[in-house]
């Protein structure tokens, strides 16, 4: 009945049960009523001088009345109905036409709002991936400045010790031995070792 009502076909009726944007629109657009046929509209009318709303018109009876009756209509009387059947025809065909164009407006802006919203999603993970790459660059600067500011101060805490040591073969050679590679606590524990070599010494 659902289906029948506002002219959809299966898969339209299935997409219209759904909470997606697309499928609230179209559930907002204006319903279309069936094209009617003569008998229907002479059926109207004949219910309508045959008793109205206080006779069960709706009933089997009624029903087989208004058959026989249109069975005996001559065409001349016949023919407004049929006029009114093809006027409402048209009617249902350019409501019908009118409701596609709506619909495929409906789903362009959709696509489009939906292109916009994947697009955006896509500059933040750009972005994102920009932001983590540049902190950790800047970690690694950091860290490699850090290590290069903990070799000066051992090499200079060596050269010290040599001095007032008058030692400076074993820390020049112990220190010219660490590489670049070498770990800031390397290159602590180093210091630390030949600065108490020389003081026991």
């Amino acid at each position: 009945m659902v289906l029948r009502a506002n002219n959809y076909d299966l898969e339209e009726g299935i997409a219209t049960f759904t909470g997606s944007a697309l499928a609230k629109r179209k559930r907002a657009l204006p319903k279309i009523l069936s094209a009617q046929n003569a008998f229907m509209f002479f059926v109207r009318d004949y219910r309508a001088s045959h008793g109205g709303a206080d006779h069960n018109s709706a009933g089997v009876d009624m029903m087989k009345a208004c058959g026989s009756a249109w069975k005996r209509l001559d065409a001349s009387h016949a023919s407004k109905y049929h006029e009114a059947a093809a006027a409402d025809k048209q009617r249902f065909q350019r409501e019908s036409a009118e409701r596609e164009k709506l619909l495929e407006e409906i789903e362009l802006e959709e696509a489009e709002k939906a292109e916009k919203a994947e697009k955006a999603a896509e500059q933040q993970r750009q972005q994102e991936q920009a932001n983590a790459a540049r902190a950790a660059a800047a970690r690694q600067t950091m860290l490699t400045q850090r290590a290069a500011r903990r070799r000066a101060a051992a090499i200079a805490a060596a050269a010290a010790a040599t001095a007032a040591g008058g030692r400076s073969d074993g820390g020049e050679d112990a220190l010219s031995s660490s590489s670049d590679e070498d770990s800031d606590d390397d290159v602590v524990r180093l210091s630390w070792m030949l600065c108490t070599h020389w003081r026991t010494t």
